[in-house]
């Protein structure tokens, strides 16, 4: 039997046909496929993203938040493709620091059953603090003796207080040594209170002491921040807004003139009656910086809204007479070469 060569060309217009058709179809079921193993490996790392920025104490590339797992009951996290099981601990510093590793493997699933590995780098953390233990954890400050000040003075820093029924120092340059006492000034938060500044004039016993009734919440950042306009006004703040507190006064009368000592400044604590240092932060501390001028509220305010990332440098610049940024190490980086020496504190991205 012959075809005409018309028919013929029927039979090969729908051979070919139905081959473009065969081969259409597997194109588009292998480029669904494709689409859908990219967008669930996309849900799959941008979840666990998520995930380990905010619970594991590990940070990945391009990320800026890290925190511990102190506290993190154990749990586990289901996505589509795979779990993530984690395990909460009270070992200091199990996920901070150096202890912190380089990769997390973590294994899913695509939506065609397929086991699929997944690596995801971590970086080191963009912003540093230092953590206090309330042990004996503390920052000598190196030519602390030689800070002077004109009369007025201002304290600004970043703290975490974990234990609210406890007195903690942020920083000092008080030594109340029995028989040779070299106290100048003291900013600090005493039990379940807010901020509290003490000035001391050594020549006339004369102390000048405010505080806030009121504690900020524990286990959170507060930008806390003090100035002593160089008479009688001490000024307390708290997260950029002045508290309303309590001033005290000790003998001897205005001005109240800080006096230089040769006594040593420590971030995180102070030299108590004994000679021994006492009265240590228990948290964090970050962002640590002094001037010999008193800030108007309207810089104060500045400093809190830049949040920890900013060089407080820019405020007041020509009066900033040490500011500790401790980024991994506890260097003055006003320029005045006030390096500081970290005595068992521990740096930790958070």
């Amino acid at each position: 039997m012959r075809f005409r060569k018309s028919q013929e060309g029927l039979i090969i217009a729908g051979f070919a046909l139905a081959t473009v058709m065969i081969i259409a179809l597997l194109v588009t079921y292998l480029s669904n496929r494709v689409v859908d193993m990219i967008a669930i490996q996309s849900q799959v790392f941008f979840s666990k993203q998520a995930y380990w920025n905010a619970y594991s104490g590990m940070e990945l590339t391009t990320s800026e938040k890290i925190v511990s797992l102190d506290g993190i009951l154990n749990t586990e996290v289901s996505f589509s493709t795979g779990t993530i099981t984690i395990t909460g601990t009270t070992t200091p510093n199990a996920y901070l620091g150096g202890n912190k590793v380089a990769t997390i493997a973590s294994t899913g699933s695509d939506a065609g059953g397929r086991s699929r590995a997944m690596k995801l780098t971590i970086g080191d953390p963009a912003n540093y603090a230092l953590s206090f233990d309330g042990d004996d954890d503390q920052v000598t400050l190196i030519d602390a003796a030689a800070f002077t000040f004109n009369g007025q003075i201002t304290f600004s820093a970043w703290v975490i207080r974990d234990i609210a029924n406890a007195g903690h120092v942020i920083v000092s340059k008080w030594d109340e040594t029995s028989g040779s006492e070299k106290r100048e000034w003291a900013f600090l938060m005493e039990a379940n209170r807010g901020p509290k500044l003490s000035i001391y004039k050594e020549s006339d016993d004369s102390n000048l002491t405010k505080d806030v009734d009121s504690s900020p919440s524990t286990g959170v950042w507060h930008h806390l921040a003090a100035t002593y306009d160089g008479n009688s006004v001490i000024k307390l703040y708290v997260d950029g807004v002045e508290q309303s507190g309590t001033t005290q006064t000790s003998s001897g009368s205005a001005p109240y003139q800080i006096e230089n000592q040769t006594t040593i400044a420590v971030i995180g604590a102070r030299t108590e009656s004994d000679g021994n240092p006492g009265s240590f932060m228990n948290g964090m501390i970050d962002e640590v910086t002094l001037w010999n001028t008193a800030l108007s509220t309207a810089q104060v305010q500045s400093l809190y809204i830049q949040g920890r990332d900013f060089d407080t440098n820019s405020i007041a610049s020509g009066n900033v007479v040490g500011y500790w940024k401790l980024e991994n190490n506890a260097n003055d980086s006003s320029g005045n070469s006030r390096n500081g020496t970290n005595n068992g504190a521990t740096y930790s991205g958070i």
